[in-house]
């Protein structure tokens, strides 16, 4: 997270019509160039953009180019902090290939987790499958 020093700095800045750019995005060894060229097969886009989806636009655009990004890479993509219905929902509707949260499941212990996992789940708590990766 941005210290929220830096950030009054930047909005101060830009009250007095400076425009603030980043710049080397993407470049040398940022996340978006190294994901690229690591021997992986899934993203799982983080739980600070995806718990706060169904309440916050720009959050919804960030993970739509993150699980862009994914499938241009090949990589199927999941998201974590799927905590609440409206965020499974929404993670469903965006076509992710499945997702980590609280709204699955909450924490179990060993012998509740093994039965959860042996049982049949209802078909409502796996993702809509994407029709532009079928």
């Amino acid at each position: 997270a941005i210290p929220s020093t830096n950030l009054n700095r930047i909005r101060e800045v830009q009250a007095h019509g400076v425009t603030v750019a980043i710049t080397q995005y993407g470049a040398s060894d940022s996340a978006v160039h190294t994901l690229s060229s690591l021997p992986v097969s899934i993203l799982k886009v983080d739980e600070a953009i995806i718990s706060s989806m169904p309440t916050d636009e720009t959050s919804r655009l960030m993970a739509k180019a993150c699980l862009d990004l994914g499938y241009d890479l090949g990589l199927d993509v999941y998201a974590a902090g799927v905590d609440h219905a409206p965020t499974a929902r929404i993670v469903r509707e965006m076509g992710f290939d499945g997702m980590q949260g609280l709204a699955l499941a909450g924490s179990m212990i060993r012998e509740s987790m093994t039965r959860w996992l042996l049982s049949p789940r209802p078909h409502s708590t796996l993702p809509a499958a994407n029709p532009s990766r079928d």
